[in-house]
């Protein structure tokens, strides 16, 4: 999750995050920061807050 939150930073403006399967985990937990507008979730697990993927 630290590469993404560095890759959200290294851009210009606001980003939309787009996850597939375990990787809905890591927008999820990225997507708390006030550059990222939208979170798309193809085919992933979309927990909710305070739970895991394994929940």
């Amino acid at each position: 999750m630290a590469f993404t939150k560095r890759a959200i930073d290294a851009q210009q403006g606001h980003v939309v995050l787009v996850g597939h399967s375990w990787g809905g985990t890591v927008i999820t937990q990225a997507g708390d920061n006030d550059r990222v507008k939208a979170l798309v979730y193809v085919a992933a697990f979309a927990p909710a807050k305070g739970e895991s993927t394994l929940d």
